[in-house]
């Protein structure tokens, strides 16, 4: 069987050979590991999102996480956040998702969702499968897109059910470590959207109608039923 490659945004290369569920594993824990970590053969990303907002963590001390001198800016428009509020929320557990988007430095945009299937998925938590995930992350890499966001909601109401969990702020860390221009966004269930990141620097610029500032990088979004039934639709 041949072998294929997922080339990441720092530049380097992963072989591996489609259709065997424990390299999907092993790709998987490569992925978005820093250079020192791969030589060590420790850690590993899982995109696992349980955890109470806002639980104490330690944030890893690395020059990898280094702040960018120059900042990133994310264009979403209040369509594409309504659709994604009505899809995370459609259910009472968590969802996921992962967004994509052009890139026209220093711009990006939030405007693709990309799917992928959940190993595990409650009320207070929700983990992606590996194999699924690495699968989509593939399919970016080949049509030369790369991963912008990774937003899911939580259990919680207002700004303050959008902190990120000790397992939020780990699993961003990874990803800024693996070199991908990503930021987490989190949808509490009444609407409010927050976004964040570890190291990077960045700001959110909104387009539309039907999304409200409340607070840093903290927006609500509306909650009109016809607005989000038609963006349901779409």
């Amino acid at each position: 069987m041949r072998t294929q490659r997922l080339i990441l945004p720092n530049k380097e290369i992963i072989t591996f050979r489609p259709g065997r569920g424990e390299q999907a594993d092993q790709i998987w824990q490569e992925w978005a590991k820093p250079r020192r970590e791969r030589r060590l053969e420790t850690g590993q990303l899982s995109l696992d999102f349980s955890g109470d907002p806002g639980e104490p963590y330690q944030r890893a001390e690395s020059s990898a996480l280094e702040p960018q001198e120059d900042i990133s800016y994310y264009l979403v428009g209040s369509r594409f956040l309504t659709w994604c509020s009505k899809l995370l929320l459609r259910s009472a557990d968590e969802g996921l998702v992962f967004v994509s988007g052009l890139q026209l430095e220093p711009i990006l945009t939030l405007d693709q969702l990309v799917g992928f299937g959940l190993k595990r998925q409650s009320l207070t938590g929700a983990e992606a499968d590996r194999g699924s995930a690495l699968r989509a992350l593939i399919q970016l890499d080949c049509f030369g897109h790369k991963l912008h966001g990774v937003f899911h909601s939580h259990p919680g109401d207002g700004p303050i059910g959008t902190l990120p969990s000790g397992i939020d702020h780990e699993t961003q860390a990874r990803l800024e470590r693996g070199g991908y221009p990503v930021i987490g966004g989190i949808f509490s269930r009444d609407g409010y959207v927050r976004f964040f990141s570890e190291k990077n620097q960045f700001e959110v610029i909104t387009y539309g109608t039907g999304i409200e500032s409340a607070g840093e990088k903290v927006f609500r979004v509306c909650k009109d039923s016809n607005l989000q039934d038609q963006a349901a639709r779409s």
